[in-house]
């Protein structure tokens, strides 16, 4: 979403806020394990990323509550700096879901926002 309030649909146009951020963006694209994923919308701290796997025909989508985790200095030494993060696996079904379709994704994000 735009200082100005407006919806941005990542399949058209790309996500941008020119409002000042004190912390590190979540990548629009990353890999964990064998999936891939692909932001594909955004509006406010609710996301929606396209997933799919590298090894099997599995392709769906996850919509998600975005976090904010503060900075941090792990025991071995590597330190993260505040940073947007996504749902751990106990927050499924609370800050994250799984949907099939991409129809099925936008309705989740729209009750997500209205919580």
């Amino acid at each position: 979403m735009t200082s100005d309030g407006t919806h941005i649909n990542l399949q058209t146009k790309n996500y941008h806020d020119p409002t000042p951020m004190n912390h590190t963006l979540l990548p629009d694209q990353f890999t964990e394990g064998e999936f891939q994923f692909k932001r594909v919308d955004r509006i406010k701290d609710i996301a929606i990323y396209e997933k799919k796997s590298t090894k099997t025909r599995y392709f769906g989508y996850e919509v998600i509550r975005i976090r904010i985790a503060d900075a941090a200095t792990l025991p071995s030494g590597k330190s993260y700096p505040k940073r947007e993060v996504y749902p751990r696996s106990e927050a499924w079904g609370t800050d994250g879901f799984t949907c099939v379709t991409f129809q099925d994704a936008q309705k989740r994000l729209g009750l997500m926002l209205n919580q």
